[in-house]
């Protein structure tokens, strides 16, 4: 656990703001096609050609991961290049003016401007609207305008302050090391967070006017951004992350045991839990507990066949109800996670405890002893899996840790290592009852994933954790000391609010941390 768990009461979040550091951001390889999109109109999605992002406390966007290569910086010149080459084909659409009205060096420095307003999401400073001016007048000396604006897109894309998110803060009158960020540099957070993008020519305004200085003014600008259809992107990306979605192209499973497995149906699955989330956030009540439990899914005639269901035989998803019957309800029991959290012949009981643990009760596992054998039990056709995992139980090596993973792993028995249900294995009735351990208020047994999903829904440790997980992607880094008022003021208005993950976003736009940061040595934040 983070060192958040003080029970600081919101009160204490009155006075000064205690802030942790602020961290130096690079967008994420998502959050940079999304910004070419909105900056350029490219849809070619050039980031997922980088190098892999690394993954760290759960997330691909966590700061103190973001390290540098020179294949990143390859990638980064070539996108830059490419992205400029197509954008001065539609010179005219580019420009804010007509060069053949107020000649070309005018209207490419009114270029300079306007681009790089948007691109570094903040007014260019003289120093680096003449360094531009410089690079448009060579390019206007060798081929003309169109040229010169193409190595001017080149360079901007190519910045620190395009591909970082630069925090620098206001001035420190007080020099108590804690500083208000700017109105620039909040509009980036807000729309970082809420869209996965650069911020539109509103919040930009809104910025110019110095029109988020207040709580009041900065939570409208939030209401209004997490109306926009942009807000999904943000909403889908953290749950991807959360729920290890991403992984579902490349897991490895048997394709003599699972034949109906195909790529095809990984990519239906993946899109059914995709919109499963999407509408209880944003067409339902928004809440986990719905998120948890909801008595829907979305299908199309190939899902509802791969799941043994009926009720949808078409090419395209729709709502489907989930009757008793189908054993389904809420997230837990989609394919997708199943899927990801299965074994390459069989289910894997061990992964799957340890995921509700790690990221939906936010309770940390420690790594087995050296001498371990990380092989599952071999699978035996006269035996279910719960009987082989069983020897976990009995060797105290094993007990000491697995007793917290495997009874909830357990539980998901009646759905096999791609997600279908099952009543039977090898002969044998499926025996999923399990039990939650140390588990706080959502400790106790319970039988099958149903009862399980549950429990989760109206725990609060949950609630707690999944708030954790949110101010992790937010902030890019874990909660430290510092944020512990910021952190408990989310987690009040999360409980308050039943669980709605729409006053979550908006309960971490209201934070001191969301706008203050603990300058670093040296200055700035």
């Amino acid at each position: 656990d983070d060192d958040d768990d003080d029970d600081t009461s919101p009160s204490a979040c009155q006075g000064a703001p205690a802030v942790a550091e602020a961290q130096l951001r690079r967008l994420s390889h998502r959050e940079y096609n999304n910004t070419v999109r909105d900056l350029l109109g490219d849809e070619t999605r050039p980031a997922d050609a980088f190098p892999p992002e690394e993954e760290k406390y759960g997330f691909n966007n966590i700061a103190e991961a973001q390290s540098s290569s020179e294949l990143l910086v390859e990638g980064y010149m070539g996108a830059a290049e490419a992205l400029a080459a197509a954008a001065v084909l539609e010179l005219d659409a580019l420009l804010p003016c007509d060069p053949q009205v107020i000649g070309e060096l005018e209207c490419g420095q009114q270029f300079i401007a306007a681009f790089g307003r948007r691109a570094f999401r903040r007014a260019l400073t003289d120093e680096e609207r003449a360094r531009m001016e410089g690079v448009l007048a060579w390019g206007l000396a060798e081929e003309g305008l169109a040229l010169g604006v193409e190595l001017v897109i080149q360079a901007m894309l190519q910045s620190a302050h395009f591909l970082y998110r630069v925090e620098l803060g206001t001035p420190d009158p007080d020099g108590d090391g804690v500083v208000r960020l700017r109105d620039h540099e909040i509009a980036s957070r807000l729309s970082y967070l809420l869209w996965n993008s650069m911020p539109d020519e509103t919040l930009l305004a809104a910025a110019d006017a110095g029109a988020l200085a207040t709580g009041a003014q900065i939570r409208a600008q939030a209401e209004r951004m997490l109306a926009d259809p942009r807000a999904r992107d943000s909403v889908l990306d953290f749950h991807t992350q959360a729920l290890k979605l991403a992984q579902l192209p490349s897991v490895a499973r048997d394709p003599e045991t699972y034949p109906d497995f195909t790529d095809a149906i990984r990519g239906k699955l993946l899109q059914e839990t995709e919109a499963f989330i999407e509408h209880v956030v944003f067409e339902d009540d928004g809440r986990l507990r719905t998120l948890l439990t909801a008595p829907y899914t979305f299908l199309d005639g190939a899902l509802a066949s791969y799941y043994a269901l009926p009720g949808a035989a078409g090419p395209t998803l729709e709502k489907v109800a989930l009757p008793p019957a189908s054993h389904r309800a809420g997230i837990l029991t989609h394919g997708s996670l199943l899927a990801v959290l299965g074994g390459f012949q069989s289910t894997a009981p061990v992964q799957r405890g340890v995921f509700v643990r790690s990221r939906l009760l936010c309770t940390e596992i420690p790594p087995p002893p050296d001498n371990i054998d990380f092989q599952p039990p071999d699978v035996d056709p006269n035996a279910t899996t719960r009987e082989r995992f069983s020897q976990h139980s009995v060797d105290p090596t094993c007990s000491a840790c697995h007793q917290y993973m495997d009874p909830v792993g357990f539980g998901f028995e009646h759905f096999d290592g791609v997600g279908r249900y099952r009543a039977v294995e090898n002969g044998f009735p499926v025996d999923a009852s399990g039990e939650l351990l140390d588990a706080g208020d959502a400790s106790g047994e319970f039988d099958g994933v149903i009862a399980l999903s549950q429990r989760l829904a109206e725990s609060e440790q949950v609630r707690d954790c999944v708030v954790e997980q949110w101010y992790r992607y937010a902030f890019a880094r874990p909660a430290a000391v510092d944020d512990a008022c910021s952190i408990e003021q989310v987690r009040e208005v999360f409980s308050q609010r039943d669980g709605d993950i729409r006053e979550l976003l908006l309960a971490l736009t209201e934070t001191d941390a969301f706008a203050y940061a603990r300058a670093t040595p040296g200055g700035g934040a």
